[in-house]
């Protein structure tokens, strides 16, 4: 009877999570100008040439990291009505890893990264939750709730500004008002940020 050997035979899928689990933590560490494909491909365990096998460049990896980390539809199934609690709620998870508004903000030292950054800013998360949002002044409130909600994400998530429990409550729910706001069209700040020009 012939001997069968069992070859270990590596799960490609499996292997591209590992590396993009990896290439998020960095960028969103370090950033994608110190970040380098060597230190990712060590970080996840595998061989320095697979994330060129798989993703076919640094850039290439960094916007497939930028789309793993988005779960947009988790956002846009949120009900309207409860919106800005929901949200907050998430930012505020300890066991919620989120990482995408650090790997944005951290692309900005790199022109490279700084326009992939941008197009997928643009194309991925403004148009779609202004489409979600809808008028009048949809892409205007899209572009207030990310400048306001990865301020918080990266003060609470990155920089850790200390305060007290009740400051750090009163401001969260500041921001569930202001989010909510922004989402059904009543904020009192509106009228302010949002001219009579469509836009």
């Amino acid at each position: 009877m012939d001997e069968v050997s069992t070859i270990k035979r590596r799960d490609p899928e499996k292997t591209k999570a590992r590396i993009l689990e990896a290439a998020q933590k960095l960028f969103a560490e370090r950033g994608y100008a110190q970040t380098g494909l060597r230190d990712i491909a060590k970080l996840a365990d595998v061989s320095s040439a697979l994330p060129v096998r798989y993703f076919e460049s640094k850039a290439g990896l960094f916007e497939a990291a930028l789309l793993s980390a988005l779960d947009l539809q988790a956002v846009l199934s949120l009900q309207k009505e409860s919106f800005g609690k929901t949200l907050v709620r998430a930012v505020l998870d300890p066991d919620q890893t989120i990482r995408l508004p650090a790997m944005i903000a951290l692309a900005i030292g790199d022109d490279e990264s700084a326009a992939i950054a941008k197009k997928f800013a643009q194309d991925y998360m403004l148009n779609p939750i202004a489409e979600w949002i809808g008028p009048p002044h949809g892409l205007a409130r899209a572009t207030l709730i990310l400048n306001i909600s990865t301020g918080f994400v990266i003060y609470n998530r990155h920089i850790f500004i200390e305060g007290t429990p009740a400051s750090k409550a009163a401001v969260a729910v500041w921001l569930e008002n202001t989010l909510q706001g922004i989402v059904e069209g009543t904020a009192d700040s509106l009228d302010y940020f949002l001219p009579k020009n469509n836009f």
